[in-house]
């Protein structure tokens, strides 16, 4: 969908400058825009507490709110993304609260089992309890930060608390009760991410320089489950891998049909040609907001393979689950690739199918787009 390129105004009355030599997003204009310590328990789901932590201060942020009462699902995360496969990368997580948000914790509470609960045992009206990011970015790219990360972080923490991996020894975890933490001995315990929500180089000492953060071992844990961290030195690697999420406005492009429409950059493509499909769903607003996109490709075969994961169907099917808020949202269904050399015949009249689905997938939700194309070696444009 696209989205203004700006920040909404309010948010230039919540900035501090940039010049500031400290920042704790807990006392800004006597307000308290971070939400309270939780305690993720014993089965080190820190990136769903993390996550959800910043989305929670960047709904009070965009509200204009420090008193505002936000307490939304980890467990959410948990159920409907969580996969061994990918425990310690964030990309999916970010995704998936931009495309299709989380709930209130009253819908769907966290569960402290080592196994989630399935996704469908949210509240019966999830759909209409949803909260999305609008976007979401690593500062630069993980594990390689620029000289001037520093200043970026920064920066970034103007906008509002931002998340950060740390690598957890010994002396972190079972030791640290208050101050400046500087790691000095202690076995590695693994990675851990946390929410940075200030900082403060007002010192002349360059140990007492230092980032704030959030975590998620209850009150009982640091500071009151808050931490100080030395800042400018990398300590624990809090300065190597670092997001931000923001909540802002969204200018929606108009459109008229409700449905999908789909949009492939060539009708025939030999090997070597760029080729990508992208799907434009509209939402005249009698849409469903929650509700489910696919695409299907059809090579006239009887067998049909679905997005996103391009499942092969009989005997499978596969859906995105999204939020379709009323405009025009964009999806690629085929990011740009170059063709490759299949070493087979050429084959007209293949079909692309598109389509949104409501939460039964039952029923199609307006037009169902399709476009044919060919490819292979000696087609013609």
């Amino acid at each position: 969908m696209k989205k203004t390129n700006f920040l909404p105004l309010i948010l230039l009355f919540l900035m501090p400058s940039v010049n500031g030599e400290s920042l704790d997003w807990r006392d800004y204009q006597g307000g308290n825009w971070v939400t309270a310590i939780k305690d993720q328990a014993r089965f080190g789901h820190c990136w769903a507490f993390a996550s959800i932590a910043l989305v929670e201060s960047q709904v009070k942020i965009f509200a204009n709110n420090p008193d505002l009462a936000v307490d939304l699902s980890e467990q959410m995360l948990q159920s409907c993304v969580f996969d061994r496969s990918f425990l310690w990368f964030m990309d999916p997580i970010f995704d998936f609260l931009r495309d299709t948000g989380t709930v209130d914790e009253a819908c769907f509470p966290f569960d402290d089992l080592p196994d989630p609960p399935a996704c469908t045992d949210r509240c019966d009206d999830w759909h209409s309890r949803i909260t999305r990011i609008s976007e979401w970015k690593w500062l630069f790219p993980p594990y390689q930060p620029p000289p001037h990360v520093v200043d970026m972080m920064k920066t970034a923490l103007e906008s509002g608390p931002i998340g950060a991996r740390i690598t957890v020894y010994r002396d972190f975890a079972s030791d640290y009760t208050e101050g400046v933490y500087i790691h000095t001995g202690g076995e590695e315990m693994g990675d851990h991410f946390i929410v940075l929500i200030g900082y403060n180089d007002t010192s002349a000492d360059p140990d007492q320089k230092y980032w704030i953060g959030k975590n998620s071992w209850g009150e009982n844990w640091g500071e009151q489950g808050f931490c100080r961290i030395r800042m400018g030195t990398n300590e624990a690697g809090i300065e190597e891998q670092v997001a931000q999420v923001l909540i802002h406005s969204v200018s929606p492009e108009e459109c008229e049909t409700a449905g999908v429409t789909l949009e492939i950059s060539t009708e025939y493509v030999n090997p070597g040609d760029s080729f990508s499909v992208v799907a434009r769903v509209c939402n005249t607003g009698e849409m469903w907001q929650n509700a489910f996109f696919t695409a299907v490709l059809d090579l006239g075969t009887g067998s049909y393979w679905f997005f996103p994961s391009w499942t092969l169907y009989p005997p499978d099917m596969d859906f995105l689950e999204m939020t379709f808020l009323p405009g025009e949202t964009s999806i690629d269904v085929i990011p740009e690739m170059i063709w490759p050399d299949t070493g087979t015949a050429s084959q007209t009249g293949i079909r692309l199918y598109g389509a949104v689905l409501d939460q039964d997938l039952s029923t199609c939700l307006g037009t169902i787009g399709y476009r044919d194309f060919g490819y292979g070696p000696g087609i013609n444009r």
